[in-house]
């Protein structure tokens, strides 16, 4: 069961990186629906498994990390949207859960991610570029290496 308790999150955020990539946009209602899924199955397993700490880790991480993105957000307005910020919310909630170590892995990978796209985007001549997919990526590869390299 613990194996698939973060599939909420990877299914809200593919349905946002399809949003990010083709309109530009975060439906703030998949974000929260992918939250309140996250929450209910997090609770769930924290019942049956006494696992409380990793609840509370969740919580202050998605705390922590949402209030840094935001802070990056306004210190540079249009450079990290709020749809990105609510993206990390739900993205460091999920990781919160398999402690601190996977999401310093997602911050290096994001960043990683973005400095590629920063460059493809250069060469292309684009303005506009969708953060989402970089996240959902960096998102898939600190699960990975969680569970094949770090467990």
């Amino acid at each position: 069961m613990e194996d698939f308790i973060l599939i909420p999150t990877f299914l809200a955020l593919l349905v946002v990186t399809y949003t990010d990539i083709r309109y530009r946009r975060v439906p703030r209602i998949v974000i929260g629906a992918g939250l309140g899924t996250q929450l209910v199955c997090l609770i769930v397993l924290s019942t049956i498994t006494q696992y409380w700490d990793n609840l509370i880790m969740s919580i202050v991480c998605m705390l922590v990390c949402t209030a840094i993105q935001y802070i990056l957000a306004l210190i540079r307005p249009g450079a990290l949207g709020l749809g990105d910020v609510t993206a990390a919310a739900l993205i460091t909630f999920a990781l919160g859960w398999l402690g601190f170590i996977p999401i310093l892995l997602w911050w290096l990978y994001s960043g990683i991610c973005g400095l590629i796209q920063l460059a493809v985007a250069h060469i292309r001549h684009h303005t506009s570029i969708p953060f989402i997919p970089a996240m959902t990526l960096s998102f898939c590869a600190s699960v990975a290496t969680q569970m094949l390299i770090l467990t």
